[in-house]
């Protein structure tokens, strides 16, 4: 199992916590699904829910009608996601 951990600003934000939040209830309820799929298969999770941009860097990719929302991440020592 995979440890995500969403980054915090020096200040103690957490804007991509804040912008999950800020979405309607479906969707956040779709993205926070897809958090759960990365948590629980890792590497092994592909698309249509996890691309490589290339550079380490990876996005998470949750649909719904014609609204797409994407969360990069990235893969840390110690079994984490970023």
């Amino acid at each position: 199992m995979m440890n995500i951990e969403f980054y915090n600003t020096e200040n103690g934000e957490c804007p991509v916590a804040e912008f999950i939040f800020s979405l309607d209830s479906k969707m956040k309820a779709k993205v926070l699904r897809t958090i759960n799929l990365l948590e629980n298969n890792g590497l092994l999770l592909r698309e249509l829910y996890s691309k490589s941009l290339g550079n380490g860097i990876f996005e998470l990719k949750v649909k719904q009608g014609k609204d797409i929302i994407r969360v990069l991440y990235f893969f840390f020592i110690g079994n984490k996601a970023i």
